[in-house]
């Protein structure tokens, strides 16, 4: 079991450049590092680890300057070796859309860890949903059947387990040249627990309702923040549902399927319900644990949306 030494894992919904527009993209077209800079910011980490520092705000200024860029903000996985003389990208995996990834390449990655290699993964963030819910970590480490992550969408150490089978949510990975020092593990970081991971499939799965102009559908993990914030104004029409957020995880019903879980007073307005698909199914929480921390995400969901708003 080995881990890479890295000194920094940047966030890339950090105040300080989470509003920033990424890459070359239209300044009013809402693809920000926030949103949207999750590779440029495993770069950061590993170009900063090898000493040459950078976060993902002076990253994206420097791949602006230098090209680095293609069609808006798709990253030049080139750019970094024709600036610095001492990167070169020296390997690039197959991709596995939609089908499992073989343990060959498994053992792969944990060689290129035993010799210092940091392993920028491209990982499906949601693997229970149809299609690839683009997503991107940095692999620094493993155990004895996980593997250790930096992930920039909250800027913490994990296990890759986190999001799901790993033979499933990994779709490919890359490694540049510069080797780190390596240590043996001591401790792996603690894996979310299950209550906490189920709350976040049902929580993905429940937004899958959200599309874009195009029919597509929003399942990953900054997809469903950039629709709920109204990144999107077509989408302000679910705030003005003007829906009243849980009160209390209620206890089970007799008869849930005619009883409401919140019924409201006798002398409220009547209200719009939301959107629902044809499709829909009742959602099995399955514990109680499970149930209030949906709850409590939905609670969290709501108070923002009221915020960006002006809801009071």
């Amino acid at each position: 079991m080995t881990t890479l030494e890295i000194s920094t894992t940047y966030c890339q919904r950090d105040s300080a450049w989470a509003s920033i527009i990424l890459g070359n993209n239209q300044p009013n077209s809402g693809y920000t590092i926030g949103g949207y800079g999750c590779l440029i910011t495993v770069i950061s980490d590993y170009l900063t680890a090898i000493h040459h520092d950078f976060n993902p705000l002076t990253l994206n200024n420097f791949l602006i300057q230098h090209q680095g860029f293609v069609n808006g903000g798709y990253y030049d996985w080139s750019c970094i070796t024709r600036v610095f003389t001492d990167i070169s990208l020296v390997f690039e995996s197959d991709r596995w859309v939609s089908v499992p990834v073989p343990e060959a390449a498994l053992s792969d990655i944990r060689s290129r860890i035993d010799q210092g290699f940091f392993v920028i993964c491209e990982i499906d963030a949601n693997p229970s949903v149809v299609g690839e819910q683009m997503h991107f970590v940095g692999c620094y480490g493993y155990t004895d059947n996980d593997f250790l992550i930096c992930d920039p969408w909250d800027g913490k150490q994990k296990n890759l387990s986190s999001y799901g089978v790993i033979s499933q949510c990994l779709i490919g990975y890359r490694c540049y040249s510069v080797q780190l020092p390596t240590k043996p593990l001591v401790s792996a970081p603690e894996t979310p627990s299950d209550d906490l991971q189920n709350a976040i499939k049902v929580m993905q799965s429940a937004f899958l309702v959200l599309k874009d102009q195009e029919g597509n559908y929003f399942g990953n993990l900054e997809g469903m923040e950039r629709e709920l914030v109204g990144a999107y104004p077509r989408y302000i029409d679910i705030v003005n549902l003007n829906l009243e957020p849980i009160k209390q995880p209620q206890p089970p019903i007799a008869n849930p399927v005619s009883t409401p879980v919140d019924t409201p007073p006798e002398n409220s307005q009547s209200r719009p319900q939301p959107p629902t698909s044809a499709n829909s199914q009742p959602v099995d929480t399955g514990n109680s644990s499970t149930e209030g921390i949906i709850s409590r995400l939905i609670r969290s969901f709501w108070s923002l949306i009221r915020k960006v708003v002006g809801f009071t």
